[in-house]
This record gives structure tokens, C-alpha cells and sequence, in this order.
């Protein structure tokens, strides 16, 4: 009996053993998980390097002795759009773009990339944006696709400019044609900004067609209206130290379709 049992146990085993293994083999090894991207955000483009929250944390703001500083996060948001283009050639519209002019108020026979977009994509990019100061909420924008309206927008900072600050520009003292776009830095000779905007010129391009989210420069002249920051934003020391690049560390770190020198015939 003792015998029998001792072999009806060792069967056991040996089936048991036998059926694992064999099961082991018949279920392949998990696929590997791609990564999530950032809700919202194009693809980067060829040569931009992968910088996960550059501009600060979505989290709480930077506390510090009691002091609370403020971080450009709209600025991540930003980047992630680097890239976005008009569709060449009139030839019907990038529904990116249409997005942007759908976060303002403008008329929808306007929601194409016909229409000049700076003012639209700095306001789909703050409104997309969480606020770290109002958990749940994101940052307001102008809700304009004027890029004047911006004066009514936050508080001038043009004595003390930040990274991620606004540039408001207006061609013609007497007009209201402008342009808008987010400081990230300066030339070495510090003659110009670097903006980080929408509705902008491909670098070594002169045509007026095709215009992109990039980063191009701006002459600190008289048709710098105003620089401006949201309500209530007060900038962390680090971001008031404007970063200097040349145009070649420009193309290198936004991409290659930045770097571009720009006027009023490359903004529309």
C-alpha cells in the first residue's frame, strides 16, 4: 500500500513538473510597453533631444523659506509642438493648426492655417497647460486670435523678462498687426530674443508660405510692445537668467527648422 502510494505521489510530481514546463513554453514573453506620450503633443521633430519637464514640474510650485517661485511650465507644453506646419501651397489645412484657432474666439470661417496662428497657439498653449497654483485647472489664456489682445493679458515684465514670458510686437506704431511668442533666449550679442512660437518662418526660407512652430529671433527694438506673464506669476530667480544661443545651438536644440532671422513678411 506505502509502495503504491509512494508511486502514485512521484507520478504526481513528475505530471505536475511536465505541465508547467510545457506551459511555460507555450506563453510568450510580454510584449515591451511603449511609453505614453504628453496628451496633446506632436511629435518632436528629427534632431529635437527628448527633455522630459525642461521648464519646471507640473507639480506644486518650487517652495522655498517660506518664499513661493514660479516655473514656465507652458513652455514644455510648447515644445512639444515644435514642428507643427502649415500645409504648403494653400492646399487645404493642418488640423493642428485648425485646433489652435478653435481655443480663441475668432469667427469659424477663420479655424485654418490661413489665418495668421500666433496668437491662437500661445493661447491653446497656456489653456492646455495645467496651473501647479490651481490644481485641476490650467492656465488662461487671451481667448483672442489678435495678438494685441495680450495687453489686456497678466502684467508687463519688460524691465525684468523671464524665460517663458510673452513677447507682445506690433509692427506699426499706428497699426495692429503684430506677433507673439515665448522668450527661451537671447543672442550672444544680445540683440535679439529667441521666441519660441507659432505662425513663425523656416530658417533659410524667405517664402511666406509654410510657416511653423519654431524658434526664431526677434530684435529687442521699438516694436517690442510689451513682454508679459499671467496673473499672480512670479518667476523662480533661475528663469530671469536668460540663456544665450547661437543660431547653431538653436537648430540643435529645437530643431532644425529654427535659427531664422524674422520680420514681418515671415510672421504674415
Amino acid at each position: 500500500m506505502a509502495l503504491a502510494l509512494n508511486r502514485f505521489t512521484t507520478d504526481c510530481e513528475r505530471f505536475w513538473s511536465t505541465a508547467m514546463s510545457s506551459l511555460s513554453q507555450a506563453i510568450p514573453a510580454p510584449s515591451p510597453v511603449t511609453p505614453l506620450t504628453r496628451t496633446g503633443a506632436a511629435t518632436a521633430p528629427p534632431g529635437v533631444a527628448e527633455e522630459v519637464e525642461e521648464y519646471g514640474s507640473m507639480t506644486d510650485p518650487e517652495c522655498t523659506t517660506g518664499t513661493c517661485c514660479d516655473h514656465p511650465v507652458w513652455l514644455n507644453t510648447a515644445r512639444g509642438e515644435l514642428g507643427t506646419r502649415e500645409v504648403s501651397g494653400r492646399k487645404g489645412s493642418n488640423p493642428r493648426i485648425d485646433e489652435y484657432m478653435r481655443s480663441t474666439d475668432i469667427a469659424a470661417s477663420y479655424h485654418h492655417d490661413g489665418t495668421a496662428w500666433c496668437s491662437a497657439f500661445a493661447n491653446w498653449v497656456l489653456e492646455n497647460t495645467p496651473n501647479p497654483k490651481t490644481p485641476g485647472k490650467n492656465f488662461t489664456g487671451s481667448n483672442s486670435a489678435g495678438s494685441q489682445v495680450w495687453m489686456n493679458w497678466g502684467s508687463d515684465t519688460k524691465a525684468e523678462p523671464f524665460v517663458g514670458a510673452l513677447i507682445v510686437i506690433r509692427w506699426s506704431s499706428t497699426g495692429t498687426a503684430g506677433h507673439n511668442t515665448f522668450i527661451v533666449g537671447e543672442t550672444p550679442d544680445g540683440k535679439y530674443w529667441w521666441g519660441l512660437g507659432g505662425n513663425q518662418g523656416i530658417a533659410n526660407d524667405d517664402s511666406d508660405e509654410g510657416l511653423v512652430v519654431n524658434v526664431a529671433k526677434y530684435r529687442k527694438n521699438s516694436t517690442i510692445r510689451s513682454i508679459r506673464k499671467p496673473p499672480n506669476f512670479n518667476p523662480c530667480d533661475k528663469y530671469k537668467k536668460i540663456p544665450q544661443y547661437t543660431d547653431d545651438e538653436v537648430m540643435a536644440k529645437f530643431g532644425k527648422e529654427s535659427g531664422s532671422a524674422q520680420d514681418y513678411n515671415s510672421t504674415r
